[in-house]
């Protein structure tokens, strides 16, 4: 807005014209003349005056006429207009007001009083333009999604829009104008937040941008980016700050980070599991072996300890891996009580003394169709979220019984069908959950532990494994007093048999096949051809698939089985038994591979029509595989 007002003299006399402009001239207004009403308005769309003297006399147009068609005009209605008029009689005032005139000034007209009305005239208007661009301005600024502050020299609040109210939660402009900005600033980073500001109030400092952390009024802080710029708030040196929230940008940057991680992981996990795995099956083997050879009760409950915990080892990477990779484990008729029992004992322990524990299993809780260490670890996770829950110590109770779901009940968990099911709780008397944060528990990453303390990966890994169950969850839970998760598994259907267990089934024995073996491991090569011989067969051992593929195309006919590992240096996997059943399309073939690569070994049995065996596998397994390849 220039510092001068404007003024437009419209007369059809030139005397009075110059009588006029020489008495404003020299009071500082811009002016503008003009000597009839369509030149008036031609002037006023182009010089937009803040006063309009007006004579009432004028050709063709008179002045009632031009100022009914200016105040007909949007735009330019609120100019103020002065008639300026010989005409001193009530009839003709009276018309003029009806026109939208404001004030009269007679001629001829006296010098003094034409400045005094001119300049209170102008000064009122400039002044309510003034009010008028303040209030859309404010009102821009209360509208803007970002946070915005004015501050002054002395960190005083002079201005805070909606939406950096809401992120402090501060109910009104008067609550927060009580505060300095400082009081919004955690300690640690006032100091310097008090050198940008300072930085910024000469006129024409150029903006800076920073980010720093702001303190809610209930104690919580949210990180922020802001820009900041030099800022005149009625006539004083202000700043300006735009502020924004990034919480959500920085759990989006840690979660991008995290599932970064997770994929290393998994392929580490892979990496271990492969080598684990075949550190493991020559120990099951051997230990298989040894228990037949042995007499000594001492030495087979050691060779039995052995041969537990390297099964012990195996589900241990089918648990790192389903949770690394989502490695998929093996469904079968599950008995949750068993499940329920290993919990308690591993919680009695290695949780504290200061936690009561305690397991209370339902009348014959029935069975359900699932994998046992997924389940294992969805009942493992919410235990720990309980644990979590008890710093100073408390009770954790896990409940398991059967319960009846009707199609309200069943829609209310998002179930697939009423019907029985298997009800698995874990409740805690801690310290709750808020029933802000309750709705947002199974979100992947989602955690209000310290950073450290936890990924929150825990209950989404129970969502997602209670869902791919045909399952569901419900949580309850209040501030102060506990928390309870209720875990709900569909019963198996009547008349479901158990998964063959290699482990219990009758070994069958061989009748002198020859079984061509290859794997690169020597130890796993030693082992299975000494439990081969044991049980009947005759066995060739390759180092490599190469060398396999040499032994068996020397005389295809004379091989029963290949047993082939799946990652060898050189030829394996799709390659090497599309090789194999180019010598001969009816070898019968067991791939043998850890977890790590069950994916592609699934596809290349589905397209080749091959079996797989796990590694670690024991001796029972091995045989029933090569029952089944020779049926």
């Amino acid at each position: 807005m220039s510092d001068k007002s404007r003024i437009l003299i419209v007369d059809d006399d030139p005397i009075i014209l110059r009588v006029l402009t020489n008495v404003l001239a020299p009071e500082g207004y811009q002016l503008e003349t003009a000597s009839d009403g369509k030149m008036a308005l031609n002037k006023i769309a182009t010089f937009e005056p803040d006063l309009i003297l007006l004579d009432v006399m004028l050709p063709e147009m008179d002045g009632f006429a031009v100022c009914r068609q200016l105040r007909a005009d949007d735009r330019f209605g609120d100019i103020p207009v002065v008639f300026i008029t010989a005409l001193d009689d009530q009839k003709s005032r009276l018309q003029g007001i009806e026109a939208g005139a404001d004030e009269f000034l007679n001629k001829p007209v006296n010098p003094v009083e034409l400045k005094a009305r001119a300049r209170t005239i102008t000064q009122l208007r400039r002044f309510r333009k003034m009010v008028g661009e303040r209030s859309r301005f404010e009102k821009i600024i209360e509208l803007a999604p970002q946070g915005i502050v004015v501050v002054d020299v002395d960190a005083n609040i002079r201005l805070s829009n909606a939406a950096m109210r809401d992120m402090l939660k501060v109910p009104d402009e008067t609550s927060i104008r009580l505060h300095k900005i400082f009081h919004f600033i955690p300690r640690e980073d006032r100091e310097q937040v008090g050198r940008n500001l300072e930085s910024l109030l000469t006129e024409g400092a150029a903006p800076i941008s920073f980010e720093t952390e702001f303190l809610r009024e209930d104690g919580r802080r949210f990180p922020a980016e802001i820009t900041a710029g030099y800022f005149p708030w009625e006539k004083q040196p202000c700043v300006q700050l735009f502020i924004r929230n990034v919480e959500d940008k920085k759990q989006m940057e840690a979660q991008f980070l995290r599932m970064q991680r997770m994929q290393s992981i998994g392929t580490l996990a892979g990496g271990i599991a492969h080598d684990l795995n075949n550190a493991l099956t020559p120990i099951l083997v051997a230990s298989h072996l040894a228990k037949g050879l042995l007499c000594d009760h001492k030495a087979l409950r050691l060779v039995e300890t052995i041969e537990k915990s390297a099964l012990r080892g195996k589900n241990i990477i089918k648990q790192i891996l389903a949770f690394a990779r989502g490695v998929e484990g093996e469904r079968r008729l599950v008995q949750l009580k068993y499940v329920v029992k290993e919990i308690e004992k591993i919680l009695m322990e290695t949780l504290p003394p200061s936690i009561e524990i305690s397991a209370e299993i339902g009348e014959n809780p029935v069975p359900i169709i699932g994998d046992a260490t997924q389940l294992h670890q969805v009942l493992m996770n919410l235990c720990i979220n309980s644990r979590d829950a008890l710093p100073k110590g408390g009770k954790l109770r896990i409940l398991l019984e059967n319960e009846l779901l009707d199609s309200v009940q069943a829609h209310k968990l998002e179930l697939p069908t009423p019907g029985d099911y298997v009800r698995l709780s874990v409740e805690d008397n801690g310290t709750g959950i808020d029933p802000e944060i309750l709705g947002h528990v199974f979100e992947p990453f989602f955690t209000t532990k310290d950073i450290g303390s936890g990924t929150g990966l825990g209950l989404s890994s129970v969502i997602g494994i209670v869902k791919g169950h045909r399952g569901g969850v419900n949580v309850t839970s209040e501030v102060g007093a506990g928390t309870r998760f209720d875990v709900y598994l569909p019963a198996a259907q009547a008349g479901a048999q158990e998964s063959e267990d290699y482990e219990t089934t009758f070994i069958r024995k061989g009748k002198r096949e020859l079984v061509l073996v290859m794997d690169d491991e020597e130890a796993i090569r030693e082992m299975v051809e000494a439990s081969l011989r044991h049980y009947g067969y005759d066995v060739i051992t390759t180092v490599d698939g190469e060398r396999g593929f040499e032994a068996f195309s020397n005389d295809p006919s004379k091989v029963s089985a290949i047993l082939m590992d799946y990652l060898m240096p050189g030829l394996h996997g799709q390659e090497l038994v599309e090789k194999l059943r180019s010598v001969d399309p009816n070898a019968r073939i067991i791939m043998m591979t850890g977890y790590g690569e069950m994916s592609r070994v699934m596809d290349v049995a589905a397209q080749s029509n091959v079996r797989y065996l796990i590694k670690p596998f024991t001796v029972e397994a091995m045989l029933e595989s090569l029952h089944r390849v020779f049926a």
